[in-house]
């Protein structure tokens, strides 16, 4: 296992660069644990990738805008990949977790993020991402996922925000934060519906001090982060769906003092 990246970048006449980057990485294999894992499903191994990236960041003269925009393409070997399977149609405590390696995968898109700060008291930031992954050569049991999306990568996502801040102290924050329908699973093809949800905070702040009440899923948007199919209710043990949830709207305070 080894790996490394080098990069080229070149300082533009205006405030920006660009650069070029090739990195390597790997993901170190391992060994699953449970007594009723399938036959071959007791090791997996090191998956390594290579990435090629291209990038650009400017900002205006006078630091009212400032974005950056990266593309970049990435291939996989020996991808690993969290697989749940119910070994036993009618054994609900057959169902089991485990990580196996596909043949390869191939993952591509851009990203960026956009800084516009027309006045001193109101800034408003968007950061977004688009990405297209396929799995290439993998088959699992009878199912055959040659070209199909891979599981947890949603095509595109997104937080759009805005802030205000007075001079006195006082600021505020609303956040849209976005996510497109994805997979769960390779096992199986239940996905996760698109979403937004909605993230509040308001404040006061001092030269050592900061307190800010904030809310999460202002609309209490409910929405699955996890998903899973397989038999559970007797007697004929039906395949099912079943998800996990994400946070419903919560509400804190945080307050913080830094010592200098």
């Amino acid at each position: 296992m080894f790996g490394g990246s080098l990069t080229l970048w070149h300082a533009l006449p205006t405030r920006g660069n660009v650069y070029a980057r090739f990195a390597r990485g790997y993901k170190a294999g391992g060994f699953n644990i449970g007594a009723n894992l399938p036959a071959g499903a007791t090791t997996f191994e090191t998956e390594t990738l290579h990435n090629f990236e291209l990038g650009w960041r400017h900002s205006v003269d006078d630091g009212s805008l400032t974005f950056d925009l990266a593309l970049f393409a990435m291939r996989r070997e020996d991808q690993q990949v969290p697989i749940t399977e119910q070994l036993v149609a009618n054994d609900p405590l057959s169902f089991v977790l485990y990580t196996a390696n596909a043949a390869r995968g191939r993952n591509h898109g851009v990203e960026g993020s956009l800084r516009w700060q027309p006045h001193k008291s109101f800034v408003a930031d968007l950061r977004g991402a688009i990405l297209e992954t396929r799995y290439i050569g993998y088959r699992f049991g009878d199912r055959d996922l040659d070209g199909r999306e891979q599981a947890h990568a949603p095509e595109y996502q997104f937080d759009l925000g805005f802030e205000y801040r007075q001079p006195r102290g006082f600021f505020a924050r609303i956040d849209f934060a976005g996510l497109d329908d994805f997979h769960f699973d390779a096992s199986h093809d239940e996905r996760a519906p698109s979403r937004v949800l909605t993230h509040l905070k308001a404040g006061v702040s001092g030269t050592h001090w900061r307190a800010e009440l904030w809310v999460r899923n202002l609309f209490d948007r409910y929405y699955a982060q996890r998903g899973f199919r397989f038999g559970l209710v007797p007697p004929d043990f039906v395949p099912a769906r079943y998800v996990q949830a994400g946070d419903p709207r919560h509400l804190g305070v945080t307050v913080a003092y830094t010592f200098r």
